[in-house]
């Protein structure tokens, strides 16, 4: 059941299951991005390095929007992702451990050899911008414009697109 109640953060009005719940969206948002920043900084150099590898080998960064109908219009809200996909279970299972983030598939099931298997992490909104600024600087040039793309795409905000 969802009660109404003040941010444990900023005392903004907000919603939540119980009384040690009520964190707002921003609130949360910002605790998300600190939270994967932290783990990034502090994680074993060998597996962040390993980490990079894989993400330079296997990653995308992309930028998409979400349509929004509001009173006065149609709004976009950009938002940026990251997704690594890979047909290797135990190397996809290492990497979202790394990042404690959950693990989706398997896609594509197996008829007559036809395909392998797929398993693959997304990760969308501000927990990819912590990933995208702490691996930055480790990777490619092509990597490198993708990023940039992806976090100019976020920083944008809402912007109208039909009236």
């Amino acid at each position: 059941m969802r009660m109404t109640g003040k941010c444990i953060k900023c005392n903004k009005r907000t919603q939540g299951r119980n009384d040690n719940n009520f964190i707002c969206r921003n609130c949360n948002q910002i605790r998300k991005f600190t939270r994967m920043t932290e783990l990034l900084r502090n994680m074993d150099p060998f597996d962040f390095g390993w980490l990079i590898g894989l993400i330079e080998g296997e990653g995308c960064f992309y930028k998409k929007g979400s349509k929004c109908k509001l009173r006065d219009g149609i709004y976009c809200y950009p938002l940026s992702g990251f997704t690594l996909m890979s047909t290797d279970l135990d190397v996809m299972k290492k990497f979202a451990n790394l990042l404690n983030v959950d693990l989706a598939g398997p896609y594509y099931k197996q008829r007559q050899n036809e395909r392998k298997v797929v398993w693959s992490v997304q990760i969308t909104g501000n927990i990819s911008v912590a990933i995208m600024k702490e691996v930055r600087e480790f990777l490619g040039e092509r990597r490198n414009m993708q990023i940039d793309e992806a976090l100019e795409w976020q920083n944008r905000g809402r912007f109208k697109i039909e009236n």
